[in-house]
């Protein structure tokens, strides 16, 4: 498994997909994405497909999580990653009071638009 040098169409694409966590992430804590290449074990030198593996890591305050997604094609293993971690900053969410205080950010409240 090596760090990935995404291509400038691959970075904006990434940097895309983050900015749709964005909504959630303003008041919940920061949003960092990895891509690493990964070597499908036990394969030969000559067939050897590569996968790419797309992390989310989000560092809120009270909750570290990291999701992971991996497929031969970086574009689908990044819409998989932030689908699941969509899903899970949802869950999240919902689960808090309205009027959730999450200290000094943003005058403590999580916006109502914000939650699903």
């Amino acid at each position: 498994m090596t760090i990935y040098n995404p291509s400038r169409e691959e970075r904006a694409f990434l940097y895309q997909e983050a900015q749709d966590l964005e909504p959630l992430m303003k008041d919940l804590g920061s949003l960092t994405v990895m891509v690493e290449e990964v070597d499908p074990a036990g394969k030969s030198a000559s067939k050897r497909k590569n996968k790419y593996r797309v992390t989310f890591v989000v560092a809120p305050e009270s909750v570290a999580m990291r999701v992971q997604a991996t497929d031969a094609n970086l574009f689908e293993a990044a819409m998989a990653a932030k689908e699941e971690t969509l899903r899970q900053l949802n869950a999240i969410v919902n689960s808090m009071p309205r009027e959730w205080k999450a200290g000094e950010m943003n005058g403590g409240l999580i916006p109502p638009s914000s939650l699903h």
